[in-house]
């Protein structure tokens, strides 16, 4: 019982000492869901992976020594300013969307290598069917470098909305330079 003690105590360490690093939401719901806006958003579409592949690559490593690889990172270049739609609303704000399919993904995700947002402005992600929503982010989500990593989402589409009130001290830039196609499903 003695030995079981220190490694109960390592054991909820750890657990606490990775809950503190996510990245924390706060709540709250998409502006998009409130208002009537077109469902025509941008799709990028992701070449699907070879999964038999990966899953025969992944058994032919030598030992058990390596990390269990789960998904592929690409890097990529979409930004608020080059890819998207924006919709402007009555009242000066604006809502910029952004879709990712990737063929047969369990799991998406992405990474914001540039995530600049002024005070009042909200990042949400989420499924089309808007089942599993992530957010709101916020500048208080602003990592020390200047980045951004959400986590991942079940599924293989995300749509990305940022929401910029019209009173924004200045406009905002994100920059996604990686995207996750997940082919190990964590969720299930």
């Amino acid at each position: 019982m003695k030995k079981l003690l220190p490694f109960c105590i390592a054991a909820m360490l750890c657990f606490f000492g990775t809950s503190v690093m996510a990245q924390m939401s706060y709540g709250g719901e998409p502006q998009s869901f409130k208002l009537t806006l077109s469902q025509n958003i941008p799709t990028i579409e992701v070449e699907a992976l070879d999964v038999e592949a990966l899953l025969a690559e992944d058994a032919s490593i030598e030992g058990k020594s390596h990390p269990l690889r789960i998904g592929v990172t690409k890097d990529v270049m979409y930004t608020n300013y080059n890819s998207g739609r924006i919709d402007l609303l009555p009242d000066g704000s604006k809502i910029w969307r952004l879709k990712f399919h990737m063929e047969g993904a369990t799991f998406t995700s992405m990474n914001f290598s540039t995530f600049e947002i002024p005070n009042g402005a909200e990042l949400y992600l989420y499924t089309p069917d808007q089942e599993y929503v992530i957010g709101k982010f916020t500048n208080a989500n602003l990592m020390e470098d200047g980045t951004f990593y959400p986590q991942e989402m079940p599924g293989d589409e995300i749509i990305v909305e940022y929401y910029e009130p019209a009173n924004a001290a200045f406009a905002g830039k994100l920059v996604i330079d990686q995207i996750s196609q997940g082919y190990y499903d964590f969720f299930h």
